[in-house]
C-alpha cells in the first residue's frame, strides 16, 4: 500500500469516526420533548409541565392518518374523533371527541403493535391522563365511548380499508354506522374538530365544574 493511499484511507477513517462521534453527541442532547405547532415544547417526562391547547390537538390530529396510512385515501384521526362524538349520547359527546387526544403528541401507533410494547402503553396512559385533565376529562373513558369507537372503526373498515382484508375478529358483532364516510382534507378536519369542541365545551363545563376548567393562556417555553 502506497503512503499516499494509506494517508487517504486513514483520513477517511478519521472522518467516519468524527461523524460517528458527532452523531453520538447530537443524540445525547436530544431531550424527551417535542415542539408543538404553537411553538411550545411538550415534555414526555413531565406531561403536566406544558399545556397543550385544543388548537395544537386539532392541528396534529388533522394531519395524522388513521390505520398508519393504509386506508384507501387520507382519513385523519381528527375526523375519526368527530365521528365518534356523533355516535354517543349527547352528554358523552365531549369526552368522545377528545378520546384520542394523546395521539397529538404520541402519534397513532397501531393497536397490534402497542400490545408488543407494554412500556409504551404505560407511558401513553400516563400522558393521556395528563392531557385529558387539561380538557377537564378523567379516565377511564365511559363504556359508551369505547363502543362508539368500535362502531366508528367498523364503519371505517367498511368504507376506507382494502376489501381483501376480510373480517376483523375484534369487530365481531359490531355493526357499522348508517352513514357513508367522505374523508376530509386536513384543513377541513381541523376546522370540524375545533367547531365540535366549541359546540360541546360550554355544556360539558357547566355540568362538570369545578372538574372542567379551561386551559389558561401559556407563555412560550423552551
Amino acid at each position: 500500500m502506497s503512503n499516499e493511499f494509506k494517508h487517504t484511507v486513514e483520513a477517511d477513517i478519521r472522518g467516519v469516526e468524527h461523524t460517528q462521534d458527532e452523531f453520538a453527541v447530537r443524540e445525547s442532547v436530544i431531550g424527551p420533548n417535542i415542539l408543538l405547532a404553537s411553538g411550545v415544547y411538550f415534555h414526555f417526562d413531565d406531561p403536566l409541565r406544558t399545556g397543550v391547547s385544543v388548537e395544537d390537538i386539532a392541528h396534529a390530529l388533522s394531519h395524522l392518518c388513521r390505520f398508519t396510512g393504509h386506508c384507501r385515501e387520507f382519513y385523519s384521526v381528527a375526523q375519526h374523533a368527530v365521528l365518534v362524538s356523533q355516535l354517543v349520547p349527547p352528554e358523552l359527546a365531549y369526552q368522545a371527541l377528545h378520546h384520542d387526544d394523546v395521539e397529538a403528541v404520541m402519534g397513532d401507533m397501531s393497536s397490534p403493535l402497542k400490545k408488543l410494547i407494554p412500556e409504551y402503553k404505560r407511558l401513553e396512559h400516563e400522558i393521556e391522563r395528563a392531557i385529558l385533565a387539561q380538557r377537564g376529562i378523567r379516565l377511564p373513558m365511559p363504556d359508551e365511548v369505547k363502543r362508539a369507537d368500535l362502531i366508528a372503526l367498523r364503519t371505517e373498515q367498511r368504507d376506507l380499508m382494502p376489501e381483501l382484508g376480510g373480517k376483523w375478529m375484534s369487530l365481531h358483532g359490531i355493526k357499522p354506522a348508517d352513514i357513508a364516510l367522505v374523508p376530509m382534507s386536513p384543513a377541513a378536519a381541523r376546522a370540524a374538530y375545533l367547531l365540535r369542541h366549541e359546540e360541546l365545551w360550554p355544556e360539558y363545563a357547566a355540568r362538570h365544574q369545578p372538574q372542567a376548567t379551561p386551559l389558561q393562556p401559556r407563555t412560550r417555553s423552551a
